[in-house]
């Protein structure tokens, strides 16, 4: 399992990635999953492969937000689901400009959700086949 982060404002310019539109069926290798001030992650479902790499973008503009898929940190049960033999992963808090990346190993159906926005419902979903 491989989680980092970046700081997305390193260089002199931020380029943000395009807003990937989610097909079903379609896997969206080395996907971009952004945060928003509206505490929300776009798109709210992905699916990828085994192997592959989700990166999570924090492009608000003061807004720290999280991804979290450990279930000793959910509040309730139903804020997270891994697939059996899957390891929990969580970012810690990600300031705006910065990002995370996790690749994912095990198949099954992973959802997340921000500790800081657990108020406003803030969740997400990767399917990985």
């Amino acid at each position: 399992m491989q989680a980092r982060h970046k700081n997305a404002l390193a260089g002199a310019a931020l380029v943000l990635p395009a807003i990937l539109v989610p097909v079903a069926g379609i896997s969206q290798e080395n996907a971009i999953v952004r945060m928003t001030e509206e505490a929300r992650y776009e798109p709210a479902s992905v699916t990828i492969r085994v192997g592959d790499t989700i990166t999570w973008l924090n492009d608000s503009r003061g807004v720290g937000h999280t991804v979290t898929a450990d279930p000793d940190r959910a509040a309730e049960p139903g804020q997270v689901a891994l697939p059996p033999g899957a390891e929990g992963f969580a970012s810690g808090l990600l300031p705006p400009g910065t990002t995370f990346e996790h690749r994912f190993e095990v198949p099954g159906r992973y959802v997340y959700f921000c500790e800081t926005h657990t108020n406003r419902d803030m969740t997400g979903e990767v399917i990985v086949e």
